[in-house]
């Protein structure tokens, strides 16, 4: 160091700039994995809500394993948006179904005689109901089959490697809903849409709890085989007790 010269100030230290921000503070879509990418459905903040809609359905009819492999690996708990989802897809099945008994029962309510105005108002103040309940109908069945089906996978082991939780299954079962498009055929609709709904839970169950195809099987078929057992011992009993009944009614 020459003489006469003041020593050199010490190194700043780098400080963090006013306008930076903690990753903390950070929204969740930018703290996910790397390669993390959303859903349509879950990116309509940056895409229209009808551009999402479109190229969600578009993912989940084409390719659903990919749909609910990206909703998996995304690392969210969202359940509003499986919840719209499946609040749009079951107003938009029961408009279709409207539509279809519209074009299909009052040409033959025409032959029968039945086109009177009472009877057109009995049909219209039906599928207004119809419609009216339909959102009622899609939260019941969101939330307790997706209980269901989570009791019975747990029951069979599969979610002995998830991390997903109830939400996970719940988010699945949003987005399997997507088979509710499958209404717009007449007549046969609401049968492919069973189908196919079971299909694509066994597919979204697989994904997201990283279960085997065995056990998201029989996860999604044993509520199904429950209920449809229970129903038909329903139907049983009083099919027995219509018999005993009428049976003394003859006597």
């Amino acid at each position: 160091m020459s003489p006469g010269y003041p020593p050199p100030p010490p190194p700043e230290r780098p400080s963090r700039s006013a306008g930076a921000t903690h990753p903390a503070s950070l929204p969740e879509s930018l703290l996910q994995a790397p390669g993390a990418d959303p859903i349509p459905w879950e990116d309509r903040d940056r895409l229209s809500i009808g551009v999402a809609f479109v190229e969600n359905l578009k993912l989940f009819v084409t390719d659903p394993r990919q749909g609910f492999r990206r909703a998996a690996q995304a690392g969210t708990r969202d359940v509003v948006s499986p919840l719209l989802w499946t609040l749009i897809l079951f107003l938009l099945s029961a408009a279709v179904s409207l539509l279809w008994n519209s074009v299909l029962t009052l040409p033959l309510q025409a032959l029968l005689g039945q086109d009177s105005v009472p009877h057109l108002l009995a049909f219209a103040g039906g599928g207004m109901l119809q419609l009216f309940l339909a959102p009622l109908r899609a939260l019941v069945m969101l939330f307790i089959s997706a209980a269901l089906f989570h009791l019975s996978l747990a029951i069979v082991s599969g979610l002995d490697s998830s991390s997903a939780g109830y939400e996970g299954t719940l988010r699945t079962v949003g987005y399997a809903h997507t088979s509710q498009v499958a209404n717009v055929i007449p007549v046969v609709g609401p049968l492919v849409a069973l189908i196919w709904f079971i299909v694509l839970l066994v597919i979204g169950l697989e994904e997201t709890h990283r279960t085997t195809q065995g056990r998201a099987i029989i996860g999604a078929l044993l509520p199904i085989l429950v209920c449809c057992g229970l129903c038909g011992l329903l139907f049983a009993v009083l099919g027995a007790a219509g018999a005993v009944a009428l049976s003394e009614l003859l006597r």
